[in-house]
């Protein structure tokens, strides 16, 4: 609970125009109504001087402008290492999508092979790609597909080299 006052605080300062020396006052003031307590921890009297050169305990942003080039640094080198590995990644995807339209079923039929598949009297059934002879008996219903589109065939069976 008590992380959110200095961010608080350093809005309100925005704000409000409030600058170090008028909370310096505050504290000093603070510390001499404490001091009246018999019972209070910090009695020794502080003035604004000792208040503005005390360490600060709590100041947002500090982390940050003291380690400033530290962090420019690292976002640097995550920015170059990230631009790096989607160059890489992008050379890979190249290189699968070259190798894909060389290996590819279009590029293959291109070369002039043919995908056979064997159709059933069912047409609402899929063809079935025809991978053995003896899936294509004498009268079997065939679709021949090749590069620029497929046509109807029947099958006349097995003719093993004639």
């Amino acid at each position: 609970m008590a992380a959110i006052y200095p961010e608080r605080l350093g809005r309100y300062r925005a704000k409000y125009g409030l600058e170090a020396r008028t909370l310096a006052q505050i504290a000093v003031k603070n510390r001499g109504h404490a001091a009246l307590n018999p019972r209070a921890q910090y009695t020794a009297p502080i003035s604004v001087d000792d208040v503005l050169a005390s360490r600060l305990v709590a100041e947002p942003l500090t982390a940050l402008t003291t380690r400033a080039e530290e962090i420019h640094r690292a976002r640097s080198a995550v920015r170059r290492d990230i631009t790096r590995l989607v160059a890489t990644e992008t050379e890979r995807v190249g290189h699968l999508a070259a190798r894909l339209a060389t290996l590819g079923p279009a590029a293959t039929l291109a070369r002039g092979y043919a995908v056979v598949q064997t159709v059933t009297a069912d047409l609402t059934a899929q063809p079935q790609i025809m991978r053995s002879v003896d899936e294509a008996p004498a009268g079997t219903r065939l679709r021949v597909r090749v590069a620029d589109g497929s046509v109807a065939a029947i099958s006349e069976g097995r003719t093993d080299g004639v």
